[in-house]
């Protein structure tokens, strides 16, 4: 069994468009180590499996 092969062979490169983004609100130094981040445009709520429960997208789970 032959294993040098490449399945992408002959395949086009993919390209992404991603708009410019700017932030306007930065954080002081204590807030951004406790979210990672200095952008506060960045800091958003994390739902977790229940966002997958919730909208039904993945089945279901202990917590439905």
């Amino acid at each position: 069994m032959d294993c040098n092969y490449d399945t992408l062979k002959g395949m086009p490169l993919g390209s992404a468009y991603v708009p410019m983004q700017r932030f306007y609100q930065v954080m002081d130094a204590g807030k951004a180590i406790k979210y990672g981040t200095i952008f506060a445009e960045l800091v958003l709520p994390f739902y977790g499996a229940s966002a997958a429960c919730n909208s039904r997208r993945r089945g279901s789970c202990e917590q439905c």
